[in-house]
Parts: C-alpha cells; structure tokens; sequence
C-alpha cells in the first residue's frame, strides 16, 4: 500500500468527473496543483498549501506558475516513492479503495511486520521506503505494529490472545499460499494492480479467517485444550465445561450459563463482520450495506446541530463587528469567560467542535472543495491544507478557529460542515438509487437553518447497539450455542427511525464569517441602484459628513445601520428622497439612529451608496495610518508594491495637483476600487477586463466616463452636487502609464501618505 498521490492518478480522477482534459501545474514555490477543463489557465487562486497567487487568465500562467511537462512528472513520480507512514496513530482509520475496516486494519499490520523483519536483512532500503525518515526504524514501525494489533482488536472485538490466534491463522494460510500458481503474477507499480492484489490477499487470507470468527477461535482453543497435559487439567475444566441445557427454563434463561457461557459481548462490529460474512455475493440489504460503508461519516453527524448553533451565535455577535486581527489574538477560553449569561450554550457548542474535529481532522488530507467567494464570482476548487490536519484543537487556540471562513484558519470551521453536509448528501443520493427515488426531488435546505430533525443523526451506544440487541437472536438448543442477526429486520427499523424523510442541504449555502473590513457586498449596490437612484453628494456635503465622523467605532456603527438598509432597499426599495434617518425609525423601526445632526438632514435614500463607500474610505484611511491593511477584502492581485522609477514618477505626478483635486482623486480611486476592481465589475458588456494588467489611468477614466450613479439624478442636480469630477480629467492625462491596476492600492495609499 504505497502512499502519497500519483500525479498521474489524480489527473485520471479529474478526467473522469467530466472535467476534459487537465493538466498539472506547479506554483512559485514547486506545489503542486491541477486545472481542470482545458488545461489551460484562466482564473486564478491562492496555493492552499503556501497561499501564493496561481493560475492565470486568458490561457496565460501568471509569473512562476507552469504547466509540468511529461518528463517532470516522471521525475516527480519516481522521487514520491515511499510509504507515506506518519507517526502510529496518526494516520486515517476509514478503509480505502474496496478494503473494509476489518482488512484494512489487518493489511497494514502484515505491511509494518514485513517492513520490519526486511530491516534484519536490509535496513538501509527499508528507511529509504519510509518518506520523512525515522530515528529508529525498528521502534519506529514496531509503534505502528501495536497500533495496527490495537485497532484489530478493536474491530473485531476480540481479546488480545484470541487477536493474536486470528493473525496466526492468517499467517498459517500465508504460508500455504506463497506457492499458488491459481492466482496470477502482478505487477505493483500500477494503482490497478496494486488494488488487484488487495483483493486477492483478502479473499484468499484474510475473508475466509475473519468471516469464522469466534467460531474458529473456539476451535482454536478446543485443539489447544485437547494436546494440554494432566497439569493443565484446571484450564481444561474452564474450557470444556458443559451446562445441561435441559434445566433451562424461561423463568432461569437470563442467568443461565447455557446463554452466556462462550458468549462475548454483542457489538457494533461483531455485527458487522457476521454482516459481510452474510451478505458476501449477494445484493441483500443494500440500504443496510450502504449504511456500514459509510458509518463513520454518518456517525460524526450527530455533532452538527451543536456546531451550527455554535456558529449561528459566533456570526450573530461578531459577522462585521471584528476584524481579523481580533480573531486571531482572542482565545476560545477568554471570548466564553467574556459574555454573560451564556447558559453554557457557547460552551456546550466549543465542546462539540473540538470533539467533532478530533474525529474528522485525519478524514480531510486531500479533502477537495468548490467554493464561490461572491455571488457572481467564478466557482473555484480548493484542497484543504494538510497543515491543518495536523492540528489538534484546544479551548487555548485562536477564536478564529471557530468561524467558517474560505481562507485562514477559519477554513476549519468551514470543511467541518461542509464534510458532514456532504456526506448526508453522497448517503442520500446513493440511498435515493437504491430505494428507486429522485434525490433531486427530496427537499433542500440550507445548512445553519438545519435542526436535529433534519440530520442523519443515530449514535452507536444511544442508538444503534440497543437496535442491535433487539434483533439478536441466542440459541442454546445445541452444544455450541449461536448467535444470528436479524440483518432485514434491523434495515427496516433503521431506515424508519433514522433514514426516512431527511432533507438534502445546499452545500453553497453556508454562512461565511464576514470582518468588519467587508461590510456590504459591492454586488448589491447595482440591485439598489435598480431599485432607487443614485447620487453622490457635493463636495461640501462630504467634507461635514467626514467632520462628524472622526473615531472608527462610530463610523463602524454607522456602517453596520447602512449595511442593512441597503439590504432592506436593493430587495424592496423605496422613496429616493426620503431622509435615511426617518427610513431607519419609521420603515425598519430601530429606536437607536446612528446618524450625527447635519448627516441626517443632509443624506437620503439617493445619497445611501455614496454615504457607504464615503465612510469605508474614511475607514480606510484609519486603518492605513495605523500600519493595517484597510483593503482586507481586495485581491492580493492588486496589492503589488510601487517600486524604482515608476514610484518616484507617480510621486512627481502628485506633487503637480493641489489639495482640493488630490482629494477629488482620492474619492474617485476609492470609488473605483470599491465599484469596479474589488467588485470584479461584471457589469461590463464586452471581454472582462484583466485590471491588474490595465493602466491604472485607463481604469479610472472609464470609472468616471459611466460613472455608477444615475445620469439623470447627475445631471438633473448638477448645481446641488457641483463638479463631480472637479476637473480631473485633463489631470489624469498626465497619470504616469507605469502605475498598473496591480499597483492600485499601493499607489492609493502614497497618495494618502504624500497629500492628504
């Protein structure tokens, strides 16, 4: 079972989902990464592994980033040769490809036996195997021996000494197969081959053992009995011990030996392996078969409605409220000990998260997602970073941790959900198949509206073992005494108690953590302004507004009013000129009005966009000043450094406009930045434009040649608002060519620092 990925493999993966015809491509640091359809780049993204920009646009790779050719992938095959093997305990316990848990478990001990007794003969080779090296390699792989006994033990709920009669049997059967010439001779450096041998040892050492089970064993131990000596006579007696089972009568059956004399106790997985002992060749119980499959799955589910409540609230108090550097710096343990009266619901929810990612985190390496960041962005498909699966979560850990985000480390709190969501829905469109029903009939809901109704939720001990014991049936009319399942009976009662009339959910619908920073999505100014018209305030009006709005909390909490009525508006609408304040407490009711004196009387409906982006520039400013990033939610495309001759020629450029048009020019910039650059600007009826590689003179002329403000409010109150542009357009005719989109914010902020 080599580990690691093929790059071969996963190109093949993605072929086979529709995807064309992909190729492989290596970012600036040599991750590697995949681009689907043509092959050819045409959006771009972050390295899930080292964050750096990747992809490209318009069939173009952006610097650093290439296609690998044939050779190299060759080359980059032959060095990921090796037993990805990890420290014992770490690695995931889910079977892969066709193997169950039972084999699984037993494959990888009889691999780590024969990788340590080839360290007799070749040590040196055997390190060679094990990517990322041991100290001791004998102790290394003898650790992950007791590990691999441990979890067999486990699965087949045996003692220690009956988990060791097992694997001897297995050996024994090894041995009188080496030699068979029924099974044909196979090449392992194929994946096909390698899952062709899987198959082959486990129908031919491993099936034919496990499926005996405790049956084998106590035959085991009657031959071990039967070749003992005199002085063994007590163990005999333990043994071999008989009970008249014609004293047994319903009043006596429970305390009885007949009935649990040789018994061992009934479990979960003893029901499963008598299952695929039972079930081996046939097509019974498909729903049943489907269920053990993906158990593990299906059984951290029950963790989720704490989760989703956890995250409701988390959103609820701090969904633009914060920003990121909050989130970072706060601590689990300090966010609860900070709110009052809790009911312990906060805490109750962190102990579910936790626990849940103690399960999940080793089921998520090489974890693949799509997500799409804003409503009309394009859909992107992200492998979740391996480093996070390595971290084990604790009340001392970041709060960020906690909130579902796309990037950072909220990207925990989001692969949680958006693996447990997933797999109630791969269970239902697979039980849908088997059940001869649509799953694209079955109703969907969205994720942090789900209750526990709606979820897939049947715990081992609460639920499922007590279903186990009501259809286990002992019979104690012969000397060796059964145990059957009830294996129909037990599927009819699961899917009616815990499988029928559960909703799918809308993966792309879960709640995103949004900072402070972000505010309204530029998306939704275009549905308010088909709603109600547009206009920006005069230049004298700006500067009161900005006179009344010094300190960031209040410019912060007269943001948080605006972004919902601009919510309210762009669905519903309403009277242009009607005063914002009087809309706030006559239309939405809010007691409590954020706007200072002269904003209320000077702002309306008309005036709510150019009110918003006048505040988040303010806010902007604040943030760049105090050595903070006040574009958080700006590409990093567009945040490359100004630098060399190109700088000191945009710094000449500035000192030519006085104060009154670098201020104008700042507005427009921001503006543009806001509307157009950060909005990805969709509005645009030809190609898209590439505004990183623009110039940045080009972007804002046409900024302000169809400005995002009605016409005809422009030029109907043309005498209120004045020169919107003040003149700048023969200004920027002197605009230095060399400052590109992808300086905007850089350059941005030297106008910032150089004249304002």
């Amino acid at each position: 079972m080599p580990g690691g990925i093929s790059i071969r493999d996963e190109l093949e993966k993605i072929k086979e989902s529709n995807w064309y015809t992909p190729k492989a491509y290596i970012c600036p640091n040599n991750h590697i990464y995949f681009v689907g359809e043509c092959g050819q780049t045409m959006q771009r993204s972050k390295c899930p592994t080292c964050r750096c920009n990747i992809g490209g646009e318009r069939h173009k790779a952006d610097e650093g980033n290439r296609p690998l050719t044939d050779q190299e992938i060759d080359e980059w095959e032959a060095q990921d040769k090796g037993h990805n093997i990890g420290k014992a305990g770490s690695e995931r316990t889910h079977p892969e490809r066709q193997l169950t848990f039972v084999s699984s478990a037993i494959l990888r001990f009889f691999l780590h036996a024969a990788m340590l007794f080839g360290c007799k003969r070749n040590r040196k080779e055997i390190e060679s195997l094990v990517r990322g090296g041991a100290e001791n390699i004998e102790d290394f792989l003898m650790q992950h021996i007791n590990a691999d006994l441990s979890r067999i033990q486990k699965e087949l709920d045996l003692s220690q000494e009956d988990t060791y009669l097992l694997l001897h049997c297995m050996t024994r059967r090894i041995a009188e197969n080496i030699n068979s010439k029924s099974h044909p001779v196979l090449d392992l450096n194929t994946k096909e081959t390698r899952g062709q041998w899987e198959n082959i040892f486990c129908e031919t050492v491993i099936t034919p053992v496990t499926h005996a089970g405790g049956q084998l064993v106590e035959n085991l131990k009657i031959e071990l009995v039967s070749n003992t000596t005199d002085e063994h006579h007590l163990l005999q007696t333990i043994l071999r011990e008989e009970v008249d089972v014609s004293e047994v009568t319903p009043e006596n059956l429970i305390s009885s030996p007949a009935l649990w004399k040789y018994y061992r106790p009934t479990s979960f997985r003893t029901f499963r392996v008598q299952f695929e002992a039972w079930r081996k060749g046939t097509k019974r119980c498909a729903v049943l078969d489907l269920y053990l499959k993906m158990c593990h799955e299906l059984q951290v589910l029950r963790y989720l409605p704490d989760i989703i409540h956890l995250q409701n609230m988390l959103l609820g108090q701090l969904s633009r409220r914060v920003d990121s550097e909050y989130l970072k710096k706060t601590t689990i343990r300090k966010y609860i000990d900070s709110i009052p009266n809790d009911d312990g619901k906060i805490e109750q929810g962190v102990k579910s998260f936790l626990q849940a990612w103690s399960e999940i985190r080793l089921h998520v390496k090489e974890y693949r997602f799509t997500i799409r960041k804003n409503q009309n962005g394009p859909v992107t498909t992200v492998l979740f970073p391996k480093e996070y699966c390595e971290k084990k979560l604790s009340e001392k850990d970041a709060l960020g941790f906690l909130l579902p985000m796309h990037d950072g480390i909220g990207m925990i709190s989001f692969i949680m959900v958006h693996y447990m969501i997933e797999h109630q829905n791969q269970f239902l469109q697979e039980y849908s198949r088997i059940s001869d029903t649509s799953f694209a009939a079955c109703p969907k809901i969205r994720p942090h509206a789900a209750t526990k109704k709606d979820i897939i939720i049947c715990e081992e001990k609460r639920d499922i073992m007590p279903l186990i014991l009501a259809n286990t049936h002992h019979d104690v009319r012969e000397k060796e005494k059964q145990k059957r399942f009830d294996f129909e009976s037990f599927e009819r009662q699961l899917q009616a108690r815990f499988l029928s009339d559960k909703p799918g959910f809308e993966e792309k619908k879960i709640k995103i953590m949004r900072f402070s920073t972000e505010r309204t999505d530029m998306k939704m100014f275009a549905s308010l302004r088909s709603k109600i018209a547009q206009v920006p305030l005069s230049e004298a009006q700006m500067a009161i507004v900005e006179s009344e709005y010094n300190t960031e909390p209040a410019i912060c909490s007269l943001l948080d009013g605006l972004d919902i009525v601009i919510r309210f508006l762009q669905a519903v609408g309403g009277d242009l000129s009607e005063k914002i304040s009087n809309y706030i407490v006559n239309t939405l009711r809010f007691e409590k009005i954020s706007l200072r004196n002269q904003t209320q009387q000077i702002c309306c409906l008309k005036h709510c966009q150019c009110l918003w982006l006048l505040l988040s520039m303010k806010r902007a400013e604040k943030q760049v000043k105090i050595k903070k990033d006040g574009f958080e939610t700006v590409s990093a495309d567009y945040k490359h450094r100004l630098i060399g001759k190109p700088r000191q020629k945009f710094i000449r450029y500035l000192d030519s406009l006085n104060k009154r048009k670098a201020k104008s020019l700042q507005r427009q910039w921001f503006d543009c930045i806001m509307l157009r650059i950060a909005a990805e600007d969709d509005e645009v009826e030809d190609e898209q434009l590439d505004y990183p590689n623009m110039k940045l003179r080009d972007a804002l002329y046409g900024h302000m040649e169809t400005p995002k403000y009605s016409e005809q409010l422009l030029e109907r109150e043309k005498d209120t608002i004045g020169d919107y542009y003040y003149s700048l357009e023969e200004d920027l005719q002197a605009f230095p060519e060399d400052v590109e989109g992808k300086h905007c914010i850089d350059a941005w902020t030297i106008l910032l620092d150089t004249k304002l």
